[in-house]
């Protein structure tokens, strides 16, 4: 450059005479042109080249973060698909399905998971909204359509139902569907899409709890009101003051209608002090043992008078306790016996009374015994001699003694023979009921046959016994006393030779009921009471010998083992006698 361009001192200034000044002039400004033009044009290569470098660090900028976007990209749908198969796996595992109802359409389309709810095949669901709702159980059926319906007319931003579904194999499950609508334009659903879950094993759970609870209920009600109205007095005292928790009302009773419920058993129940229940109760709950006591004597103010009086109680502290034997309350249970515990003791005196009238009664019947041995001996005695001095006479007087003279002897020894069985009639009805035999084993056929042998019935009578006749364990010589009798009554009232008398017997319950029928006149009504009297007949003795006193010796024997004495007549149909006779350990053949 130096080479080209003049040094100062070989520069002119413009004017000065010489003859080459113009060209050079005209070669500076054209030199100066040029150099401005390379300074441009480096100042254009300057700025050109920082244009490219800036567009190509953009360019490599872009194409990083595009490379970035589609590695971002990439790995949203590596994450996508790895949460679809996790929300697969999940809607598999937990028994869900999602599903989709086109409202305008009718359709509904169910996910591969909601089918295989429903028990169907891959694709076999039609689509169609009547077969969806068909799916439901008939008895769900209306109230999940009505609570759909309900939804949509309230245009409802969601649904939630549970039914029970009938599968393709006909196995009823239960279904929770969760739904969210969308709504169109114009603000009308369109859709509604959502998700199932098989919630079987819950709702049954909960179906089970609810029937265990609700028996639990029953049971705490029926135990309540067993605890209220059973025939005891029960109260419930908590902790270790004895607080009373529950008191049922016989409790209430028991301790004069004081309300007691909150507060301690020796704040509420003060005269209870020095009776010894306090320490009892601190020790059951102490040792968790219960205690139980019978006819134990507490004295309580039940009027609130301020005088405690004295009640008989048996009752048990039993101790409540938790699961791992801690000891939080204690239930009393007490039954008031005062009125038993007053009437044994009652009972006992008597008894001691009774022991001591018996002790005498047996000495007086033994006097009595004694007496109408005496009488009796005494009584026959003179008899036995007029009966005597009668024969004497009609021996002494022979065939001098006349017709009506010898019917008045007759007569006399008549009245003799009755005395003598009036008086022994007596002393049978005497110990009738009061002198007791051993019991023994009796055949009462063959006892009957004895005792007709000794009635000795006039020829023609006949006594018909019945079988089968039983055998029985029983006092023998009572029982025959009342065979003879009857028989013998029977006869007697039945016309000697034509009578006609029959014995039965049959099994009442524990006793044997014997029978005694004859073909006699009868007896009416008003007077069928008035034969078990004593020294009651109803024929006249002049024609009938009799001392009236038979039927009440049977019904005193009879009556006074337990046994009971009937009578069935009428006149001119015969009469029935019958009794009752306790059989020990025997039976009717």
């Amino acid at each position: 450059m130096s080479d080209v361009l003049p040094s100062s001192e070989q520069r002119r200034h413009p004017g000065e005479g010489d003859s080459h000044a113009e060209p050079h002039a005209e070669l500076r400004a054209e030199l100066q042109r040029s150099r401005s033009q390379i300074a441009a044009l480096e100042q254009l290569l300057e700025v050109h080249e920082q244009t490219s470098l800036d567009q190509a660090t953009r360019l490599e900028r872009l194409l990083h973060e595009r490379s970035e976007a589609l590695e971002r990209e990439r790995a949203a749908r590596l994450r996508l698909t790895e949460s679809e198969a996790r929300l697969r796996l999940a809607l598999d595992a937990g028994r869900m399905g999602t599903w989709e109802w086109d409202i305008p359409a009718g359709r509904v389309v169910l996910s591969p998971e909601e089918e295989r709810l429903y028990g169907l095949a891959p694709g076999a669901f039609s689509g169609s909204i009547e077969e969806h709702h068909g799916r439901i159980h008939p008895d769900d059926r209306e109230r999940s359509l009505g609570l759909l319906r309900d939804a949509v007319t309230r245009r409802a931003p969601t649904h939630h139902v549970t039914h029970r579904i009938v599968r393709a194999d006909g196995e009823i499950r239960w279904l929770e569907s969760h739904g969210r609508f969308l709504f169109g334009d114009d603000g009308s659903p369109v859709r509604l899409v959502g998700v199932s879950t098989d919630v079987t094993g819950r709702v049954e759970m909960e179906q089970a709890r609810d029937r265990a609870l609700a028996e639990a209920r029953i049971e705490r009600a029926r135990l309540h009101e067993v605890f209220m109205q059973a025939p005891a007095a029960i109260t419930v005292l908590d902790g270790p003051d004895h607080v009373f928790s529950v008191v049922n009302p016989l409790y209430r009773e028991l301790i004069g209608d004081r309300d007691v419920l909150g507060k301690p058993v020796r704040e509420a129940l003060p005269e209870l002090a020095g009776q010894g229940f306090y320490e009892l109760l601190d020790r059951v709950f102490e040792s968790g043992e219960p205690f139980s006591a019978d006819e134990s004597r507490v004295r309580l103010d039940r009027d609130g008078d301020g005088v405690p009086e004295d009640l008989f109680v048996d009752f048990v502290y039993q101790p409540l306790t938790t699961a791992d034997g801690r000891v939080t309350g204690i239930m009393a249970h007490a039954v008031d016996v005062t009125d038993q515990v007053r009437a044994r003791q009652l009972v006992e005196e008597k008894a001691e009374q009774l022991a001591r009238l018996s002790q005498e009664l047996e000495t007086s019947n033994r006097e009595l015994d004694q007496f109408a041995y005496v009488a009796s001996h005494d009584l026959k005695a003179p008899l036995r001699g007029i009966a005597n001095l009668t024969q004497w006479i009609e021996e002494d007087l022979g065939d001098r003694i006349t017709g009506e003279s010898r019917e008045h002897m007759r007569l006399l020894k008549g009245r003799v023979h009755r005395m003598e069985a009036l008086i022994d009639g007596i002393l049978a009805y005497s110990r009738a009921g009061r002198v007791r035999e051993k019991y023994e084993r009796v055949d009462v056929g063959a006892l009957l046959a004895e005792t007709i042998e000794l009635l000795a019935p006039t020829e023609g009578a006949r006594i018909d016994v019945e079988p089968p006749m039983p055998v029985i364990e029983a006092e023998r010589v009572p029982l025959q006393q009342v065979f003879m009798n009857l028989i013998g009554n029977a006869l007697k009232y039945s016309g000697g030779g034509d009578a006609r008398v029959v014995v039965r017997a049959a099994a009442e319950g524990g006793a044997v009921r014997f029978s005694v029928a004859d073909n006699g006149p009868g007896i009416a009504p008003q007077y069928q009471d008035k034969v078990w009297q004593i020294f009651q007949t109803l024929a006249p003795r002049d024609k009938v010998e009799g001392t009236g006193i038979g039927l009440s010796v049977v019904r005193k024997l009879v009556e006074s083992r337990g046994g009971r004495v009937s009578l069935e007549s009428a006149p001119g149909e015969g009469s029935t006698f019958s009794f009752t006779w306790p059989n020990g350990h025997g039976v009717l053949p």
